[in-house]
């Protein structure tokens, strides 16, 4: 089995060589601490681990009491593995000057560190990272610089306020030698592909943020009109800079240069209008030693060595019979090897063991859909689905596939918007109001799928989301312009040698020109039948029977707008389950 092998690898390869006294020292004497946004396990005394969650606790807090609009958004778990000391942790450090880290996973995040230490500020800017995550749109200087700015927060002992600007001295000293040019620095394109640029970028970052907030506080508030003059101009930083600011990019870089060669610093304290609740921790409990196994084994995974990942896993397998979180992190592990035998045999192991939870039931449901034919494998996917969102009603994913599921069947429509738009209100992901944005057009609410589109298309810089949201609002204008009527040239009557069907019984036949084909998230028609439309919604091309006696369809049938609107006879199921869809397609006959 292949294995990315790093520093760490290497240690732990020695270590848990087969009769190496040290196998067991790694998961002895862990607690674990649930403080209410943090789950923290670890070997480090009970007071550290306290500690560590109250720092946190607070930190989150007072973030989220500043930046009330990140408040709502949907939290990944973040899981904190607190090692007694240095020596307890080094072996699972990615380097060994690092002090503490964060790593990200999409159902999970881990941040490890050793007790000893007080909260290091670059965990506090990784986690600014993930409370801010919905920004996709902000340039990476806005990122990185909101991250570094926040990082610094403290909290006074009493809650009561907040402290905001605190200096970094070593990103001052940097800047005194290494300062970019701001019209460089602001340009999207720049690239930070050596240590000197990348530690220019989170100095100059956190300087401009910082000068900002404190120097210029005016143009904070003209941050996101300076992003949309970038997203309208083409990038263009001198005019967008001058038009959201209102002064010349040389005049501002020398702002910025004189402010930061004072040598002096404002800071802020904000004063709470109600004092931060005070942090109630309830007590650790020990855990055996097949949970920490498995802390350990998904720490490693999500730090991408999975040699070591897989000891733990099985470790903890082997110490705890059929535990459910250590079978499906085997899953996921042999998964992104490309195991697949061993990966489904893994995830229906987990999906059998005693108390199994919302993690191997997505997955399924993802296993399920990508195996397909949707038909045969749609309702299996639905109840997992369905069970993961009474298990976890808070995890976007549940409610995104969910809606994507029940998108391809015509009575349905209405519920998948419902369910795409819960998944959208916790997390604003682009690929999630884009397919959103097709349910709602589906479901009859053209005007609020063109707002959607409008705005994928036009302000946010995921390039993918981008240029699909743009073709697709494209292909809506023009259905929207199009008569509803046939064109008055042609007719969707059968003609000479093409025969006439017999109807079966509990469906409908209509006659007229199509206008639209979507072959996005199943198979989507209109057609114009005068004087209304029909929108009729399938689970795909394969339920459908297609049959051609024009020139204009030959082997494999077009998709989108439809120019000229070609004729066509359509035999459908009809319903009255969802608004604005009339039914799913049986057959269509492309005419002459």
């Amino acid at each position: 089995m292949a294995t990315r092998t790093t520093r760490t690898g290497l240690v732990l390869l020695c270590l848990l060589a087969a009769g190496h006294p040290a196998r067991g020292q790694f998961t002895e004497g862990w607690r674990r601490l649930e403080s209410g946004n943090f789950v923290l396990a670890g070997n480090a005394r009970e007071s550290d681990l306290r500690r560590v969650a109250e720092n946190l606790e607070e930190f989150r807090a007072a973030f989220l009491t500043l930046v009330p609009s990140y408040r709502e958004t949907h939290e990944t778990e973040t899981t904190v593995v607190v090692f007694r000391d240095d020596e307890a942790f080094r072996p699972f450090k990615p380097e060994d000057d690092v002090s503490g880290y964060f790593t990200a996973g999409p159902y999970r995040n881990y941040i490890a560190l050793t007790g000893e230490r007080d909260m290091e500020q670059a965990i506090y800017h990784e986690y600014v990272h993930q409370l801010t995550r919905e920004a996709r749109h902000w340039p990476r200087w806005l990122r990185e610089g909101t991250a570094e700015f926040y990082g610094t927060i403290g909290v006074d002992p009493g809650g009561g306020s907040v402290s905001l600007g605190r200096p970094i001295p070593s990103h001052v000293f940097w800047l005194r030698q290494a300062f970019m040019p701001l019209g460089e620095f602001l340009d999207p394109e720049t690239r930070y592909d050596t240590v000197e640029r990348t530690t220019t970028l989170y100095a100059q970052s956190w300087a401009l943020v910082h000068f900002m907030r404190f120097g210029r506080p005016e143009l904070a508030r003209r941050i996101e009109p300076f992003l949309e003059a970038m997203a309208a101009s083409g990038n263009d930083v001198h005019a967008s800079v001058q038009a959201a600011f209102g002064t010349g990019l040389d005049t501002l870089e020398s702002e910025l240069r004189r402010y930061l060669g004072r040598g002096a610093f404002p800071t802020g304290e904000m004063t709470l209008d109600e004092r931060l609740e005070d942090i109630e921790l309830p007590d650790s409990v020990e855990i055996p030693e097949a949970e920490a196994s498995f802390y350990l084994g998904d720490l490693l995974l999500h730090l991408g060595i999975f040699g070591e990942a897989e000891f733990f896993f099985g470790r903890s397998v082997e110490l705890a019979g059929e535990f459910e979180p250590a079978l499906t992190g085997l899953y996921v592990l042999n998964d992104r090897l490309g195991n697949d035998q061993e990966a489904m045999e893994f995830l229906e192991r987990a999906l059998r063991a005693p108390g199994a939870g919302y993690l191997p039931h997505l997955f399924m449901a993802e296993e399920r859909l990508e195996a397909g034919p949707f038909a045969d494998v749609a309702g299996e996917a639905e109840g997992h689905l369905r069970h993961v969102i009474r298990e976890n009603p808070g995890l976007p994913e549940g409610h995104f596939w969910l809606g994507r599921v029940l998108m391809r069947r015509a009575e349905s429509v209405e519920e998948a918007v419902e369910a795409l738009e819960t998944a959208v209100d916790l997390r604003g992901d682009p690929l999630m109001r884009l397919i959103w944005s097709r349910a709602l057009w589906m479901s009859g609410n053209s005007r609020a799928a063109l707002e959607v589109l409008a705005e994928l298309s036009e302000t946010d810089l995921d390039p993918v989301v981008r240029e699909q949201a743009g073709q697709f609002l494209e292909e809506l204008r023009w259905l929207e312009s199009a008569g509803a009527a046939a064109p008055e040239d042609g007719t969707a009557s059968p003609v000479g040698g093409i025969p006439s069907l017999q109807v079966p019984d509990g469906m409908r036949q209509v006659e007229g020109h199509i206008l639209y084909i979507g072959c996005a998230e199943g198979l989507q028609l209109v057609i114009a039948s005068d004087p209304e439309r029909v929108r009729l919604i399938g689970a795909g091309m394969e339920g459908v029977r297609l049959i051609s006696y024009s020139p204009a369809v030959q082997g494999r049938v077009p998709c989108g707008a439809m120019d000229p609107a070609l004729p066509v006879r359509v035999i459908y199921r009809p319903t009255t389950d969802s608004p604005g869809v009339d039914g799913e397609p049986v057959r269509v006959d492309f005419l002459p």
